[in-house]
């Protein structure tokens, strides 16, 4: 499927191509720390249907580092997506609860 604009979709566009098999959603809310809500809670209980939490602070970041929200290595990403069900020639979507906070 060829997409016009190859950076942004529309959620007209999103609710019309959801149940393709090649249309991955990610929800990759985050929050900083102190801040008295829990993404993963926020996923398990509202989400773009079939979306999938892509934990980024406790399965994806830098683990060994002593700095927080460090970008994994490329073997760790690739693992951790791979988990996610998403492949290499999928269309992946991601959002947000917070506009764009952590989802660019």
């Amino acid at each position: 499927m060829k997409l016009k604009n190859k950076v942004l979709v529309t959620a007209e566009w999103l609710k019309s191509h959801l149940n393709e098999p090649f249309i991955k959603v990610v929800d990759a809310t985050n929050f900083m720390p102190g801040t008295p809500r829990n993404a993963l809670n926020e996923w398990k209980s509202k989400r773009i249907p079939g979306a999938v939490f892509f934990d980024f602070d406790t399965r994806i970041c830098d683990q060994s580092s002593s700095l927080p929200h460090m970008l994994p290595t490329t073997d760790v990403l690739s693992k951790e997506v791979s988990l996610l069900g998403i492949h290499r020639d999928d269309i992946v979507v991601v959002y947000d609860s917070m506009g764009i906070f952590s989802s660019p």
